[in-house]
């Protein structure tokens, strides 16, 4: 019998797994808990421009919601850098895990989220995943903007 890793669920280049964990929670049931960190091995990237950074700033946490793993809610905690990017400043690091400004799932989570919104109302994608309906509708707010541009409202006679 071969070992397993869970490292082989996660398609994340840019960080690697520290520590991985089930608790049982009251409401949720099985939890999978994981905690990630930037790959030391990669040099840090300015999430805004995409430059290589000059130097650590500081150091901070993130929780994310997951993809759900077998029957299980699946919890990150995401840690990452501030950077000093020699174009814009003090940011955060870019991970390819989240975006730093969105809601707090993960980019896999919120492409779930935008299919199923597809198919089923805001209501029911939010009450499938237990996400509050805000956070799901603007998931699918982001999508759909993204993919047919923002609406104008100039000569709509709204």
């Amino acid at each position: 019998m071969s070992n397993f890793s869970i490292s082989s669920l996660f398609s994340f280049r840019r960080v690697k797994i520290s520590n991985c964990g089930q608790i049982r929670e009251p409401k949720l049931g099985t939890v999978i808990h994981t905690e990630m960190e930037p790959d030391l091995r990669f040099t840090p990237i300015c999430s805004e421009c995409g430059s290589k950074a000059k130097g650590n700033h500081s150091w901070h946490q993130r929780s994310l919601r997951d993809l759900n793993l077998a029957h299980a809610n699946h919890q990150v905690t995401l840690y990452y850098r501030k950077i000093y990017c020699p174009n814009c400043g003090i940011r955060t690091e870019q991970l390819n895990v989240t975006d730093s400004k969105g809601p707090h799932v993960t980019y896999r989570m919120a492409r779930y989220i935008y299919d199923l919104c597809k198919k089923m109302t805001v209501k029911e994608v939010a009450d499938h995943l237990n996400l509050d309906w805000k956070t799901v509708k603007n998931i699918d707010k982001h999508f759909l903007e993204k993919e047919f541009g923002e609406t104008e409202y100039e000569n709509s006679g709204f």
